[in-house]
């Protein structure tokens, strides 16, 4: 028999506490970075502090359960491809590799019932480590920076235990009820649709790739990115017509971050905006995840140009055909899984 379906609980109010929460976790690192000129490590710290975006609305009892696991999912993203980047690994075990990630990603997302429900942050950290140089030298330096921002991130989103156990109780205003319980049993591990959708990430992405290295794009693992973002969680609805307001997002998202990236802002207006971005990511991803792919794509790009800057031109041109293709991509994958979907219901 199946697992039981789960759908993760939005918030009833803004989480003004996630969304601070997030910010701080991404600001402290880069602020650091930025105050010891070492801002070329930015994308391991953004990525470390991604352990702060898990665990949104749940006890601490649980939250600590799922923060750990996701800290270790990206340091463990990030390890592969820094391994990847440093012995300069052919493509071919780039791809096992890739696949690797996302279909544990995948089965960890669904095990933990986490917001987002795709394995976008673990993606997102391989394949962008993969392709920033890394020399021997620098090993030591990037491993702390991944390490410290992950543990960061994971101090703040545990912090408020206390605060919650002294005054919570007297404060029910300012201490918004942490109601979201996720129910955890391996037996999801074993239900047919996390499996075909953590097949569906694998096929999906390896496809786009492969598209956009046959068209000739400079940065092909965009495309990767775009099809894991757009394609819907395993325990959402799959429907072409969600995964186009994806679609959409992305590439409104892009416009966005060809604006901010021609403004050729300083290294701390930089940050700020990554900061800002993040802030709202957290507000709008358990309501509207299009418009959340918004504020993330820029996000992604600017983070990325501090760490490895490239020309805007073609920086802007190989992300918006990369989000096409990996959009594509999704689409087609979702139009043809429709028709299984509606036969294994009929059947159920």
């Amino acid at each position: 028999m199946a697992a039981a379906r789960f759908t993760p609980s939005s918030p009833r109010t803004v989480d003004l506490e996630i969304a601070l929460r997030a910010a701080i976790g991404l600001a402290v690192p880069l602020l650091v970075l930025l105050a010891v000129g070492r801002m070329e490590l930015a994308a391991y710290a953004t990525f470390g502090a991604f352990t702060g975006l898990y665990g949104r609305g749940e006890p601490y009892r649980s939250r600590i359960v799922t923060v750990s696991a996701a800290g270790a999912g990206l340091l463990a993203s990030m390890a592969l491809g820094v391994a990847v980047s440093l012995t300069g690994a052919p493509l071919a075990v780039e791809a096992a590799l890739l696949v690797v990630v996302l279909v544990a990603g995948s089965l960890l997302h669904s095990y933990l019932q986490a917001i987002p429900g795709q394995p976008l942050f673990f993606c997102f950290a391989f394949v962008v480590t993969a392709v920033i140089p890394v020399a021997p030298g620098t090993l030591p330096a990037v491993t702390a920076t991944a390490l410290g921002g992950a543990a960061f991130a994971w101090l703040v989103s545990l912090a408020g235990w206390g605060l919650r156990a002294r005054f919570g109780p007297g404060h029910p205003a300012l201490f918004r009820p942490l109601a979201r319980r996720p129910r955890r049993t391996r037996a999801t591990l074993r239900d047919p649709i996390v499996i075909e959708y953590a097949v569906l990430n694998a096929v999906g992405a390896l496809a786009a790739g492969a598209i956009a290295l046959a068209i000739g794009l400079g940065h092909s693992y965009w495309a990767v990115i775009s099809l894991v973002a757009c394609l819907p969680a395993a325990n959402a609805r799959h429907s072409p017509a969600r995964a186009l307001h994806r679609v959409i997002g992305t590439a409104v998202g892009v416009g966005v971050a060809a604006l901010l990236l021609a403004a050729d802002l300083p290294p701390l207006g930089i940050i700020g905006v990554a900061v800002v971005c993040q802030f709202l990511a957290e507000l709008l991803i358990a309501r509207n995840y299009a418009a959340t792919l918004v504020v993330l794509t820029p996000l992604a790009l600017l983070v990325t140009t501090l760490s490895s800057p490239s020309p805007l031109g073609p920086l802007i041109r190989d992300r918006l055909v990369d989000t096409l293709i990996g959009a594509a991509v999704s689409l087609a994958l979702l139009v043809l899984l429709l028709p299984l979907r509606r036969r294994r219901i009929l059947a159920s």
